[in-house]
């Protein structure tokens, strides 16, 4: 062969691994056309968690890329928090986001689009990459093929808006070829390589994929390596995993100890993995549609047991790991490693990956130009008309059964839905690849195999995929609509940090902060401390679940906290009362907010200690908040309480009751109780206004009347009453006393210079961090954790340089110990070229063995006999 047609059969081989990345593209910006989806519409993709959790961190790592912010740190948001659980979390470091880049800031929005249809693209060039590397012999059409099922398979398309899950799913085919390359040719770098990339994405699904590899290939290892090889293949499995783990500890390292302080990744237990049943959950079933081709070839290598013995027990066990967590939620359970929220089966992609495997399997074993399925009776046409008609249907019934594409009317929420749909799409399926499969004619069985594959694909991506999925019921949180209202206020210039603003009519998502430059207390991060989330709980603030909110709270609370405007849909408002943030106080707090009752009057007492401490010597009698327990009037369902006031004072109120049960009123108007697109709201408490309700500021004749709402008698509610007046004067005193204090805030640092007395303290409301240091005038100082979560630090007398710095805990040990695991793994793939495994002691590699096996035997016992035995004994 002569250099011209070398190099032309180069180009065209190097062309044909983009064929089904170039497919899988198309489709989906069709998907786009049809749907009106930004550039071809006014329709966004981002949906769910790609708009209030991933969108909001994409904006933080913009800033960081164009020098403005710390990636492992964020002012901004949460009173300030380590951000490094949210760049392995939220798969910061993953090289595909350079590509917003591209983009302005203000178009981040319309980027996910782009950089959605980019990673699709992605999954579909390492798939046919793959294929084409390991099924040569099965060709080009197939390759082809079984890379389109994985690009655009029901996971992605499901599961799109978590979309750093994608680098994963681009990876996974490179990681599966560098196993099988350590087992038969015995390298280990790519598997190092590649396995060390996934889990720096994303160290939840990086370890996802160890399991995997636990699992598919120790039963590779265990079926198809001789008994004498066996032990030197686990070993080097073992080695090459262990190095990958190694390698990644720079960042994985403190994200594992951010993620075992929150309050999101508390609540695994062996109970749920052993105590779970049979479980067919649709959420489960829309991760399998799509499958029947893959499905019919692994039936049909079943088949051929006698002549591939091996071959078919690594097929049914494959099938077993990755298949039977649909309906054994116990084994669903230990893949995520004891307890998940929502969204099942976050492995799911791996079966898809594996079902079109070993359907590639098969169609290797029969050669690639196998034919069809004999049958006297088969006639093309008819075969023809019967796939198109069959496949016509299944789209109308189950993909276009919603009024309208911008505006989607039927939510398919329920689960037998769901699971109606799934059984559907293979009764019409199975028999539709049977007919296609009984086509004589390759070019019309191979271009109804096209058919069926890109109406799947394109009808379930249409179902999914965009703001207005009729698939699942998305909250109003979930949706863009507040990332327009951010940037109608947005204003691209500096803005100091500690000014920290308030969306009090929760006009915006819980992240709007990472969007608008603006520092605010709100996060919706599932990484901050759960102390974070009841030290506000203490001071009257809103929390649910993992997420601080903004509602809630009392002028003092938001005054302390360095609140100083509100920001509401009507524009910003400067708070009446507001403190320096960071200021110098006598002494130190000594309250402990860990011993309030959240929704009791402990709320107020704990801020009148508060107040106590921060006035100094003052009459006890002269508290902030008076409270008030016992109404004036009340019956069965409501109750009247009476005020008249000779100075302005400001009323809460506080109930420790379940959501939705009060309707509040004051001097006859009902008090608004703003929560998610429903600024008028008037119910309370509701999930994201649970914390103190202030009722307004007054003077006079006051009536307030507290109902019951739902239909159960009146449960006592307790309201505060606070002098506006004395408020007023601490915050001058306060501001008096620190008016030659100043500071200087940098992106994971800040300085204050302030003029103290021995005894005084500096008080600063940011989120207390063991990654904090402090020096004075200097010198290294201690930090003090106060109001459960805040930062203090004792003065010394005169002036004080208070210098802050940040470093994530664990970050330097992370990588120094990835810095020796990249000299480990050079001097391992040194030594094993030089086979040095071969050459220990045998019982070194043999013991290594025997652990392999027993911990082997041992996960399956735990993760699926156990499960399955506690099914049997509850049926």
């Amino acid at each position: 062969m002569n250099k011209q047609n070398l190099r032309e059969k180069i180009s065209k081989d190097s062309f044909k691994i983009f064929t089904a990345g170039l497919i899988a593209t198309a489709v989906l910006l069709l998907v786009y056309i049809v749907k009106g989806i930004w550039p071809f519409g006014e329709f966004s993709v981002a949906a769910s968690d790609m708009v209030h959790g991933y969108l909001p961190c994409y904006y933080h790592l913009y800033d960081f890329l164009h020098g403005e912010k710390s990636l492992f740190f964020d002012f901004y948001t949460g009173t300030g928090v380590n951000m490094i659980g949210i760049a392995s979390a939220n798969g910061l470091l993953s090289p595909t986001n350079l590509l917003l880049l591209l983009f302005p800031r203000e178009n981040l929005l319309d980027a996910m689009g782009i950089l959605l249809v980019f990673k699709v693209f992605l999954c579909g060039v390492s798939a046919q990459w793959y294929f084409g590397k390991r099924f040569p012999d099965i060709g080009y059409f197939w390759q082809t093929i079984f890379a389109f099922l994985y690009s655009l398979s029901s996971f992605t398309l499901y599961y799109y808006f978590h979309i750093i899950w994608l680098d994963i799913i681009a990876l996974f085919p490179i990681v599966v070829w560098a196993a099988e390359r350590l087992f038969t040719k015995k390298q280990m770098l790519p598997l190092v390589l590649s396995l060390t990339a996934c889990l720096i994405c994303s160290l939840y699904m990086g370890l996802m994929v160890v399991i995997c590899l636990f699992f598919v290939g120790g039963l590779y290892v265990i079926l198809f390596s001789g008994k004498k090889e066996r032990k030197y293949s686990v070993c080097r499995l073992g080695i090459a995993t262990v190095l990958s783990i190694v390698n990644s500890l720079f960042i994985n390292y403190p994200t594992f100890l951010q993620m075992a302080g929150s309050s999101r990744y508390g609540e695994s237990s062996l109970s749920k993995i052993f105590g779970s049943g049979f479980s067919l959950d649709g959420e489960k079933a829309m991760l399998f549609f799509g499958l029947q081709i893959p499905i019919f070839f692994i039936i049909s290598l079943f088949s051929m047991y006698k002549k591939a013995k091996k071959t078919v027990l690594f097929a049914l066990g494959t099938v077993i790991f990755l298949f039977t967590p649909f309906f054994l939620e116990g084994a669903n359970v230990a893949w995520h490693f004891g307890s998940y929220r929502s969204f099942p089966m976050r492995f799911a992609f791996m079966t898809t990956f594996f079902f079109c495997v070993l359907a590639a399997v098969y169609i290797e074993k029969k050669g690639a130009d196998f034919e069809a399925i004999e049958s006297k009776k088969s006639k093309n046409i008819i075969a023809v008309v019967a796939a198109i008609i069959l496949g016509l249907a299944f789209a109308y019934i189950v993909f276009f059964s919603y009024k309208s594409i911008g505006s989607g009317t039927t939510n398919f929420t329920k689960s037998t839905e769901k699971l109606l749909l799934l059984g559907i799409s293979y009764l019409i399926g199975i028999p539709l690849v049977i007919a296609v499969m009984n086509i004589k004619s390759k070019f019309v069985r191979r271009y109804a195999i096209i058919v069926i594959c890109i109406m799947q694909a394109f009808g379930f991506a249409n179902l999914n995929v965009g703001e207005h999925s009729p698939v699942r019921s998305f909250r109003t949180e979930h949706n863009t609509t507040y990332v327009n209202r951010v940037f109608d206020i947005y204003k691209d210039e500096a803005i100091d940090p500690f000014k920290r603003v308030s969306n009090s009519d929760m006009s915006l998502n819980i992240n709007y902060s990472m969007l608008l430059k603006r520092a605010a207390i709100g996060n919706w991060t599932h990484q901050i401390p759960e102390r974070l989330q009841k030290a506000v709980e203490a001071l009257g603030h809103s929390t649910t679940y993992t997420l601080l909110l903004e509602t809630g709270g009392t002028k003092f609370s938001k005054a302390l906290l360095g609140i100083k405007s509100e920001l509401t849909l009507d524009g910003e408002r400067n708070l009446e009362h507001t403190l320096p943030t960071g200021f110098v106080m006598e002494g130190e707090f000594v309250e402990a907010p860990s011993k309030v009752s959240v929704g009791s009057s402990d709320i107020f007492a704990y801020q009148n200690g508060i107040y106590f401490e921060l006035l100094g010597e003052c009459d006890a009698n002269e508290r902030l908040f008076e409270i008030v327990h016992s109404p004036d009037s009340h019956t069965k369902n409501s109750a009247t309480y009476n005020f008249n006031f000779d100075t302005e004072k400001t009323l809460y109120l506080t109930a420790a009751t379940n959501n939705n049960s009060y309707s509040v009123s004051v001097n006859g108007e009902i008090i608004r109780v703003p929560t998610y697109m429903n600024e008028n709201n008037s119910a309370y408490p509701v999930e994201y206004h649970n914390g103190v309700l202030e009722l307004g500021t007054y003077r006079g004749d006051v009536e307030v009347v507290v109902e019951s709402l739902n239909g159960t008698s009146f449960n006592p509610v307790t309201i505060g009453v606070m002098d506006d007046a004395r408020l007023s004067a601490l915050c001058k005193k306060i501001y008096e006393k620190n008016k030659n204090t100043s500071y200087e805030v940098g992106k994971r640092d800040m300085t204050f210079t302030v003029t103290a007395k021995n005894g005084d303290s500096l008080f600063v409301p940011v989120n207390f961090d063991k990654g904090w240091s402090v020096k004075i005038n200097g010198k290294e100082a201690d930090i003090d954790m106060v109001l459960d979560s805040f930062m203090a630090v004792k003065l010394v007398d005169g002036e004080n340089i208070v210098e802050f710095s940040f470093t994530p805990v664990g970050l330097k040990f992370g990588a120094l110990i990835s810095i020796s695991g990249i000299l480990l793994t050079a001097l391992f793939v040194f030594l094993n070229r030089k086979k040095f495994l071969e050459k220990l002691p045998v019982f070194i590699p043999a013991f290594v063995d025997m652990i392999f096996i027993f911990a082997y035997i041992i996960a399956i016992v735990g993760m699926y006999i156990v499960p399955t035995f506690v099914l049997l004994i509850k049926k």
